[in-house]
């Protein structure tokens, strides 16, 4: 059986004798388990931070800007459109795609001073890789005009590049003029307001939108050789499309009369049209249709005239000239009813004598006494 003095160090002065190097060993133990973990937490933190310097430094800030183009030209110019070309930045300097361009134009030299007050371009198309080759048509332009154009280029943050050299464009003249209306009509609604009614033209030929009207009117026939002198009337309307109904009052003119009328059409250069056809405007009261016509011996000449509900005896006298003025011939004495009229003309005064080809006629118009319209036509053979 063992005695309990088998075991020395289980003394309790065994013990208290042992106690100090066996804690030694303890501590010594721990340490270098904690040294273990130290390592292992230390060299994982190097792992991160080799891996993800964001993690340690914070994020990087994006501060370089697109490249500033310098090499933007004007090219293949329309009567209403310039090409633009330039190589395309990137998103840092040359490096990358940018995010997007600010393409603007103006009258006049485009600088850092005016930018702001040139006219920018809508549809611009997003940039492409840097290097390559960019190409915008810029359209709605005025013919033989002088545009100014530079360009901005922007990244994502955005960074802004600086203001691109300024290319300069002229478009063509443009030499086509709208085409010359033909249906032009007028009709009389009162002694001095009349509406005139006609097919639009187009701003080239009868394609697109003219610029403008010119409406005159004469007492007399107008053509080419008596455009210029005739009146020319204010407040025409803005030309609609091509081949759409157009229309315009006029008022403002001396009443119970006939006037001729005409028109030209321009474009925005101008180009200005030929001359319209020739339309009779007529007044409320009484009136007649002098078109020249080509009549034989024997042949009829058609009188017309208007009536209103005012109007109690309308005479219409007619006379005609070869070597000198026949009597008038009473065509018409009577009461009318309000609305347009016709009376033929049988080519006799009279007396019965013939009208001679060649010869002109004077048609006057009365309501009661007083003298409404009076025109000298010449008859053609």
């Amino acid at each position: 059986m063992w005695a309990f003095d088998s075991f020395p160090n289980w003394s309790v002065a065994g013990r208290a004798k042992g106690r100090p190097a066996v804690l030694r060993r303890i501590l010594i133990a721990s340490a270098l388990l904690l040294s273990s973990f130290a390592f292992t937490f230390l060299a994982g933190c190097n792992e991160d931070k080799a891996d993800n310097p964001v993690d340690i430094i914070g994020p990087t800030i994006d501060t370089i800007p697109p490249a500033t183009i310098t090499d933007l030209t004007v090219k293949t110019p329309t009567t209403s459109s310039l090409a633009l070309v330039w190589i395309a930045p990137g998103d840092d300097g040359m490096t990358g795609t940018a995010s997007e361009y600010d393409i603007r134009y103006s009258l006049a030299l485009i600088t850092q001073q005016n930018w702001d007050s040139a006219s920018k371009i809508g549809a611009v198309p997003e940039p492409k890789p840097a290097g390559q080759i960019e190409t915008v048509v810029v359209t709605g332009l005025a013919s033989l005009e002088t545009y100014y154009f530079a360009i901005k280029t922007r990244d994502e943050v955005p960074n802004e590049s600086g203001i691109s050299n300024c290319a300069e464009g002229t478009t063509n003249q443009e030499y086509i003029p709208p085409a010359p209306v033909t249906d032009l009509k007028a009709v009389g609604f009162s002694e001095s307001l009349f509406l005139l009614t006609w097919t639009a033209p187009g701003d080239d030929g009868g394609v697109g939108t003219a610029s403008q009207y010119d409406i005159r009117y004469s007492r007399w026939t107008l053509n080419d050789q008596t455009w210029d002198t005739a009146a020319q009337l204010s407040g025409e309307p803005p030309p609609k499309p091509g081949g759409e109904q157009d229309s315009f009052f006029v008022t403002g003119i001396s009443p119970n009369r006939g006037y001729y009328f005409a028109m030209k059409t321009a474009d925005e250069v101008p180009n200005w049209s030929q001359l319209s056809n020739i339309t009779r405007g007529l007044g409320y009261y009484v009136y007649l249709d002098p078109t020249p016509r080509s009549v034989q011996t024997g042949g009829e000449v058609d009188v017309y005239f208007k009536a209103s509900d005012s109007i109690v005896i309308i005479n219409v006298l007619l006379r005609w000239y070869s070597t000198q003025w026949r009597p008038f011939r009473k065509l018409v004495n009577g009461y009318f009813t309000p609305g347009v009229h016709m009376v033929t003309w049988d080519l006799r005064d009279d007396e019965g004598e013939e009208a001679e080809p060649g010869c002109q006629f004077l048609v006057e118009l009365f309501w009661d006494t007083r003298v409404m319209d009076q025109d000298t036509l010449q008859i053609y053979p």
